[in-house]
């Protein structure tokens, strides 16, 4: 038997935070995330795609995602050849999707994404893990991300230290704004 663990979205944290000290915040001004919930299941290679969709249900994913707006699914790859646990594996990524598209989720609207890091590719790792045939099931294309137009994004509000490291702001894809993203799933 395997444990999935699967937690709602990261990008529904408070960003209220004032501290800009390098002490750890007071409990008051730390970050919460709203209505967090984690769900755990114990699932058989059989089922796997279906508990990653029961376990999406009972994280309660389709409150905090709009079904209108373009959701970056993030993907995992640690390195472009196949190794099992290490990245996203083809039936996470099958699990993910088809809830996602069965919640009504707009194909057109989903966009699995991927960056390149120094001991990747991330063509070569879709491929070898084996995410392209998953994705061309659902009708997806996948967006690596290092083909894509990048801009300078500049913080909106204060942030503990990232406004003092990075004035200017950092280097994102420019199909991040104004799209939500979601987390990954991992055994």
């Amino acid at each position: 038997m395997r444990s999935w663990i699967w937690s709602t979205p990261f990008h529904r944290l408070n960003s209220g935070i004032k501290a800009r000290s390098t002490d750890p915040p007071a409990e008051s001004q730390r970050p919460a995330v709203a209505n967090a919930k984690v769900a755990v299941l114990y699932t058989r290679p059989d089922a796997v795609v279906q508990d990653i969709g029961r376990l999406m249900e009972l994280a309660d994913v389709a409150s905090h995602l709009s079904k209108d707006a373009p959701t970056g699914l993030k993907v995992n790859v640690s390195w472009h050849k196949y190794f099992p646990a290490c990245s996203s594996q083809p039936w996470q990524v099958e699990g993910v999707v088809k809830a996602l598209i069965d919640y009504c989720f707009p194909r057109e609207l989903l966009i699995p994404i991927e960056n390149k890091t120094v001991v990747t590719d991330p063509v070569k790792g879709a491929r070898n893990n084996r995410w392209l045939s998953v994705l061309q099931h659902y009708g997806l294309d996948f967006t690596p991300l290092p083909d894509l137009e990048w801009i300078i994004y500049k913080f909106k509000s204060p942030l503990l230290k990232l406004n003092e490291i990075f004035p200017e702001g950092i280097e994102i894809p420019k199909i991040y704004p104004g799209r939500q993203s979601y987390a990954r799933c991992r055994t």
